[in-house]
């Protein structure tokens, strides 16, 4: 699935990531976590991502160019009517295209594919200092509930 997307001062081609935009997302990512990314491993990932179809790493292109990327992963649930929902992770626009659509037109894509794998919503979880990305979140619809996270040694 391919979702064209054209902003007052760019078009961009959404879609998922394929193993030739490893170099490019791993220098994307590296701006999330503030610390280098490993290009290996990083392939490895995209490569088992390519065979697994209710997980998306979605990139967005301006050209040749990834602009942001997000994760979206569908879940099965298993309580109430057991409807599936989606998990978005690791979202990020690069430096340039902030403010410019990316990150809404992102999102537009991966609700539309979710839609299509029937789940019932979307849920992510962001980190208490990314102040700008919660304001975001917010405006394009999110509402801002409590989530936890535990480090796994």
């Amino acid at each position: 699935m391919t979702y064209n997307y054209k902003g007052d001062f760019m078009q961009l081609q959404i879609r998922k990531a394929t193993i030739q935009d490893a170099e490019q997302l791993s220098q994307l990512l590296s701006e999330l976590v503030y610390e280098p990314s490993n290009l290996s491993a990083l392939t490895k990932q995209l490569e088992k991502i390519a065979q697994t179809p209710h997980y998306q790493l979605t990139v967005a292109c301006d050209g040749d160019t990834i602009a942001g990327t997000a994760t979206g992963i569908v879940c099965w649930d298993t309580c109430g009517a057991c409807q599936n929902f989606l998990v978005i992770e690791n979202v990020v626009t690069a430096p340039a295209y902030r403010g410019k659509g990316v990150g809404r037109a992102i999102f537009h894509w991966l609700e539309d594919w979710a839609r299509t794998q029937d789940c019932e919503y979307a849920i992510l979880v962001s980190t208490h200092t990314r102040i700008d990305a919660h304001a975001f979140y917010r405006e394009i619809g999110y509402t801002q509930e409590c989530g936890f996270k535990k480090l796994l040694d």
